[in-house]
């Protein structure tokens, strides 16, 4: 207990702010919460084991649940919860004190099955491949590709699977990547499209003259 204390004066003195306070809560609400300044919180719960490092954030447990408590002008939290991963969460300004105890304002959360986002926006740090459709662009043709293929087992320009197990991906590059092969055979289908369109007039330009020639032969008969 005078170990938290302490950490709490060190806080108060660091900061400099006389608002800074301490409280454990209830024999309901067991833990404790760390306000240092205006706004930041540590929280930190007995039964359920939770920490949570909040802006206008901080931790509540009743003998069921724990609730992250956010204050009307909005917050941002991070929990970290026994057995059920990092929570991150964000809200903005709210017309009365709201919990976060719901999937309602998390934005991301880590676990033993991974990382989990309702939505990520990589800043691509390479160019976009709108280069494709350049008329100097050398687009690789169908048999380069294929004698690539029957060489290396990958596609050009993709890594291979021995050098994504040993460094794994760039998501933005490989965003990039994926979208120059998509299109590359976009183009490649436009191109076999317009070949297929004149063979079939080709055709049609033969069958015609071939149906003359019968019809021309049915006549003479």
């Amino acid at each position: 207990m005078k170990k938290i204390l302490s950490l709490a004066l060190i806080l108060s003195a660091l900061t400099g702010n006389a608002q800074s306070e301490f409280t454990f809560g209830t024999s309901t609400q067991r833990g404790l919460n760390l306000k240092v300044g205006e706004r930041a919180y540590l929280g930190l719960t007995y039964q359920h084991a939770e920490t949570v490092l909040g802006n206008n954030a901080k931790a509540e447990e009743s003998t069921s649940d724990v609730k992250t408590v956010i204050t009307p002008d909005g917050a941002n939290a991070i929990t970290m919860k026994h057995n059920n991963g990092i929570h991150f969460y964000t809200k903005t300004s709210t017309s009365s004190t709201t919990i976060l105890n719901t999937t309602t304002y998390e934005r991301m959360r880590i676990n033993d099955n991974g990382v989990f986002a309702q939505q990520i926006t990589v800043q691509a740090q390479t160019s976009w491949p709108d280069y494709v459709f350049e008329s100097n662009y050398a687009m690789p043709t169908l048999q380069e590709i294929e004698d690539f293929i029957r060489t290396n087992k990958h596609l050009p320009g993709v890594p291979s699977s021995s050098e994504v197990s040993v460094s794994g991906i760039n998501l933005g590059k490989m965003d990039a990547v994926l979208l120059e092969k998509i299109e590359q055979l976009t183009l490649l289908l436009i191109e076999q499209d317009k070949k297929l369109r004149e063979l079939m007039r080709e055709n049609d330009t033969l069958k015609n003259r071939l149906d003359k020639l019968e019809d021309n032969q049915h006549g003479q008969n």
